[in-house]
Order: structure tokens, then sequence, then C-alpha cells
């Protein structure tokens, strides 16, 4: 159990503030109390003895505790919501503590209408849901015989969520006399900031001589279609001791006819082509690898190799394929030679260099000296010598044995002229390595990026989005998005567009519209995006979003941003009606009829005239079931209990809101209660019948056997 605590809570502790006297001498006991769950009780009253002893001390916000107590006693810990637990020292002066929850938390008390003067007296109320807050209106009356100068008086109201097994604290409220306010005082040193129930003070009012207090409050919930109750938890101190503690249902259900209100809402697509991804300069990138022979140790390319003839055909039309599009401009270019490791290193290194200038020079004769002109200060070279560790690479993946190459390699790992000389005397190395792996590894790499202000067309873009979706930019997403064919694939497009570009804004509201109308709002999408200066249409979505996942005090701040205008009124409207603009909504919907207009009037209160409309509503189930709250309103209790009855039996289903429906709440239990007489009137007719049957039975024998005498 999980209580939702305000920072100050402990009303037990109200009178743990009064400090005793004459303590004699003492220890340091520390320890922790935790309660059933291992969660930190909080402001547990620690006692000497028992429950009228002396106090020593409060847990704090940890359930820690640092008293000043004898060794050998015997310590009382109670609190707010707990039974009371002693705990024997026996010369420890470290303890830690386990406090159960009190039974009686559960328990509802039920008030009689005979007079009562030794009782706190709480009227009973509503839960009101407007929007996101639970609104209560307690009000208890304390009898004159019970309201003392020397006397203070707390309660406590707590919502008790049903649904989810967990309760919530609203503000207290604290009536102090005027005794035992002076002897606060002082106890506080004249400060009494440090009284903890000091910012819950309350006024009362007087009615009939006795002392009433009434005020209002509200908490901010997530699930407003949750089962609730609402509990209230009444003290009364005589100084330092306890004199009265007593815990009522003041309230079952909750009021809030809003959940019957209908609205449909679709996606809004934006309009303004501002937002549209134009196209623009792109940079792209290109690499390309040509296998060229050169005359031994030369960085003569061999012109009469045709492989030779074949690769700079193919290199030379890739490159004036870009350099002759009007669109297409180089941006950089780097080439690079690699040569085989057989021989000396410094050599090969050189002779890697030369190759890879005498390519680059054979490159730029596919080019005009406009584009030479342009890229000669980002052009690169490089040349670099393979590794033994490569050609190990290669012939294992040809799956042959490299364990007496790799042998020297790890033998020499950083001496490539002693590694060459080893793998020299390799029976494998003239048959194998020399004439099939070596030359593999001599290449010419080069690799170049250019830019392009073309469009693509929409097949290319289909053909790019087909390979690679990551090389798209934001106008080609937003082609792929609009030649889609189902909501489907654009939902695909649209994530993946968003996981490139996270601020693509119009397709971040693209997609939020496609799950609106597929009724899976979901509000993430927009927040980033959510300021008074973004488009009208993704800030109605996400309104949309928000009021479809019950955040309506959310949805409620985000329409001050909204111009008042036809696109937005509906959408204000709405809202407003879920956050308690009731009247303005009912301009818009009420005049429609129908439901609407009955919700609406009885989220007003007018309930006489909402009584009247739902008598106009079609005979259906749910008609039946506003008729009965309306009626149940206005005490026409017979009434109530027929259209109740009758909405139930023809649609089951409307049992589970009745449950947790304030207006209906007693209603239910009254037709829980008949149908448990019925079963034991059946019951008993049935016992009654069985015991008829057998006495006939008993009768016709004893007949029978006296014919026979």
């Amino acid at each position: 159990m999980n209580i939702k605590r305000f920072l100050l809570l402990g009303i037990v502790a109200l009178y743990a503030i009064i400090p005793a006297w004459g303590q004699a001498q003492k220890v340091e006991i520390r320890g922790s109390v935790i309660d059933d769950e291992g969660e930190p009780a909080i402001s547990i009253v620690i006692r000497d003895q028992n429950e009228k002893g002396d106090v020593y001390g409060i847990t704090d916000l940890d359930g820690k505790f640092k008293i000043m107590a004898d060794p050998s006693t015997t310590l009382h810990f109670s609190g707010f919501a707990y039974a009371s637990k002693t705990v024997k020292l026996k010369g420890k002066t470290t303890i830690n503590v386990v406090i159960s929850y009190e039974a009686s938390m559960i328990d509802e008390v039920v008030i009689t209408a005979k007079k009562v003067v030794d009782k706190l007296l709480p009227e009973p109320t509503d839960i009101e849901i407007v929007g996101n807050q639970y609104i209560i209106h307690p009000k208890v009356k304390i009898p004159k015989e019970m309201y003392k100068p020397n006397t203070r008086i707390v309660v406590q109201p707590m919502l008790v969520n049903i649904t989810r097994k967990t309760q919530s604290l609203f503000r207290p409220a604290v009536v102090t006399g005027k005794e035992y306010a002076i002897t606060l005082e002082r106890m506080m040193e004249f400060d009494l900031s440090r009284d903890p129930l000091a910012p819950f003070q309350e006024k009362t009012q007087k009615i009939d001589k006795n002392e009433v207090i009434a005020y209002v409050d509200s908490l901010y919930m997530d699930n407003p279609d949750d089962e609730c109750r609402c509990d209230i938890y009444m003290y009364l101190v005589e100084y330092k001791k306890l004199a009265y503690k007593d815990t009522v249902v003041i309230a079952k259900g909750t009021v809030n006819p809003m959940r019957f209100f209908t609205y449909q809402a679709d996606g809004m697509k934006i309009r303004d082509e501002k937002y549209i991804p134009k196209p623009q300069k792109q940079q792209r990138g290109d690499r390309g690898e040509v296998k060229l022979n050169f005359l031994i140790n030369s960085a003569t390319i061999d012109e009469k190799d045709p492989n030779n003839q074949r690769e700079l055909e193919k290199m030379r039309l890739r490159l004036q394929e870009i350099e002759n599009d009007p669109n297409s401009e180089f941006l950089s270019f780097s080439v690079k030679g690699v040569s085989s490791p057989e021989g000396p290193y410094q050599s090969n290194l050189k002779l890697a260099q030369k190759r890879t200038d005498s390519t680059l020079k054979r490159i730029f004769g596919f080019l005009n000296g406009g584009t030479i002109d342009a890229i000669k200060d980002s052009t690169y070279t490089e040349g670099v010598v393979a590794s033994w560790e490569e050609v190990a690479e290669l012939m294992e993946h040809d799956s042959l044995p490299t364990d007496k190459l790799r042998e020297i390699i790890n033998c020499y790992p950083d001496n490539m002229a002693s590694q060459y000389s080893r793998i020299l005397r390799l029976p494998e190395y003239r048959n194998v390595i020399l004439t099939t792996y070596l030359p593999r590894l001599r290449r010419v790499e080069y690799s170049f990026n250019y830019s392009v202000m073309r469009l693509l067309n929409d097949e290319e873009i289909r053909i790019m989005y087909k390979q690679d979706y990551k090389k798209l930019v934001p106008y080609e997403f937003w082609r792929i998005y609009l030649n889609a064919d189902n909501d489907s694939t654009r939902e695909v497009i649209c994530r993946q567009a968003l996981e490139q570009y996270p601020k693509f804004m119009i397709m971040a509201n693209e997609l939020a519209a496609l799950l609106i109308e597929q009724k899976k709002a979901d509000s993430k999408l927009l927040e980033p995006f959510v300021s008074r200066s973004a488009p009208t249409e993704l800030l109605c979505n996400q309104v949309i979003a928000l009021m479809d996942e019950r955040a309506y005090n959310r949805a409620d701040s985000i329409i001050d941003f909204l111009p008042d205008n036809d696109m937005t009124q509906d959408v204000r409207a709405i809202v407003g009606a879920y956050n308690g603009h009731f009247e303005d909504a009912y301009e818009r919907f009420g005049t429609q009829g129908g439901i609407n207009e009955v919700v609406l009037l009885m989220a007003m209160k007018q309930n006489e005239e909402a009584w009247e409309k739902a008598q106009e509503l079609p005979d259906e189930p749910l008609s039946y079931y506003l008729r009965a709250a309306c009626a149940n309103r206005l005490d026409k209790v017979s009434e109530a209990y027929a259209f109740i009855k009758r909405a139930l039996n023809e649609d089951p289903s409307l049992k589970e809101i009745a449950q947790i429906d304030g207006d209906v709440t007693d209603l239910l239990q009254q037709l829980e209660e008949e149908k448990k007489e019925q079963k034991e009137k059946a019951e008993k007719t049935k016992e009654k019948t069985e015991t008829e049957d057998t006495e006939t039975e008993e009768n016709g024998l004893n007949e029978e056997r006296t014919i026979k005498q």
C-alpha cells in the first residue's frame, strides 16, 4: 500500500509536538520503521511504554528516528493508518521496527440518525471530477459537548483508489481551542512556524451552537475512470492525550457526468506550404575500386592488359556521368594505392605511392581542366603496404590452412622484413601465396564527394528508399510518403523519417494525425514541437491526443496557444467542457440535443432541466441510465430505481460504470440487496417445499402402515 503523503503528514504527530517533561537520564536510541511492504513509515510517534506515555519523537521522511530514552524501557510506536506496536529495548541502542497497517482502514462506519454528542459528525459528500481534478467538499460537525478550549481537532480526508489500491491525502483541516493554542505557542517558543499543522488551520462556522468545519479541496489524478471512495480520519487531542479518533466513509464513487460526453475529433494536416520540406543541394558520396596491373616493379600501367582497359573505362564513365550533369559538382577526391608486402617495406611503400600518383594522373585525364582546378585543393593521395595478416585472412576465407603463416606473424608482429624472410621459405609460398593472394592485395581505391541539385524523380527515390532509407533527405521522405498507397506504409515511412530527422515537424504531425484516426493517439510525438508559434493544426492534434489520454489539464494548458477561429472552435469547446467550462460548451453542443445536452446540464447541476431532456432521449439502455441518475439527484427514488434496473437488464456492461458512478452507487446497492433478498426468499421457499414434500411422504407412509394393521 503506497500512500501519497503531504510533506507534513503525520496527523497523529499533532499531539507529539508537546514534549515530555521531567525526563530521567537517557541515552541515544537510533533506528528505522518500515511498513509491511518495506517502505519507510513516516511520522510514526514514539512513546514510552504505551499510547499515554511520554513522547520521545517521530520518524522522518525516510522512516528513521533518533531519540533519547532509557535503554531498559519499552517503546510504543503508533501512527496514522498503522496498528500500534510495542518493542522492548533490552539494552539495545539500535533497533529496526516493522509496523503493520491498521485493518480498520478499510472498515466503513455507518452514521445513525440519533443525536450524537460524543462523535465528530461528517456529512456525506460527493467526489466531483472536473478534468483531472478530484474535488470534495468536506463538512464535519463538532458537537458543542466535544469542542473545548484545551482541544485540537484534525480532520484528514483521504481518496482511496480502489482500482489501483492506492491512497492519496487531501488537505487536512485543523481547529485549535484557545487554551491549546496558548500552550502550543509557548512550547513553540512563540514561533508557530514550527507547528507542522499551522498551514492547515481552518475557521469554523457556528450552526445550532455547534462548530462546523467546511472547506473545499482537490487532488490531481491521472485516471478519472477509476473506482474511488473518500474516507475521512478525525482526531481530537487534549494536549498530550489522544482523546478521540474515528474513520468514516463520506463518499462512494465519483460524480462525473462528462464520462458520457461524446465527440468526434479528426486528426488535422498542416496546410501551410512553408512547413513542407524544399529540395536542396545535397552532398552525396561515392567510391570505387579499380584493379589495375602495372609493369613489374614499375608505376606504369600495363596498357596491353585488356583488364586494365575495362577497369579504366568503367571509372571514366562514372566520373564523366557526374561531370556532365549540369546539376552536379565534384567537391573532393582521394586515391589510395595498396601494394603487396613481399620485398623491402620502404621500396613497396614508395612504389605504392608512385602507382597512386600514376592512377590520379590517369583519372585527371578523364576530367576537364575546370573540374581539375576546382578540386585540386581537396584532392588527396595515399600509398600503403598491405600486411601479411591480410594474406592470412584471405586464405582463411578460402578455407586454406594458415597455422604456420600466423605463427610467423605472431612471432614477429612489428617486423615485416623478418616476416617476409620466413614466409618466403613456406612450401605454399610460390604456388599459393605468390600466385594467388599477393596479386589480390594490389589495388587502387578512389572515392569522391559531390553535390547534386537535380531533383530525383519519384522512381529514383523509390529505388533509393528500398536500398537504404537512411540515405533519404527530408524532401525525398516527403515524396515517398505522399506516394504511399495505405496508412500502414505511411506510418512506417513517418517513423523512419523521424528516426533520421527527429525535428521533422510536418512528418511528426502526419504521424500524429494518422494515429488519431486509428484511435491510438500518442502525445509524445508532438510534445517537442508545442509552442505558441507552432502551426494550429499541430496544436489541435496535440490537444486531441492529450484528451484521448485523459490528460485534460495538460490539454487545457495548450488551449491558450490556439487562435479563436472556425478551425479551433470545436476543440476549444471540447477541452473546456472537460475542464469545467460547461456553460461555454453548452452553447456549442447543448443546442444539438441528445445525450450531450443532458450530460452538460447535469454537469452544470441543472438537474430539473436535465431530467426533462432525458425523457426526450430514445428508449435505450444509456438513456435509462441517465434518467436514473437525474431522478436520483432529484430524490425521485422509485423512478430512479426502475430506470437503473431497466438499464442494467438491457445492457449489463453498464454495471461497470455504475460501480464507480457516485450518481447511482446507492441504487446499485439497492439492486444488490434486492437480489440478495430474492435469493434468500427463493432458498426459503425451496426449503419449505422440500419440508412439505417430506411431511407428505411421511404422512402417506403412516396411513399405509395403519391400513396394513
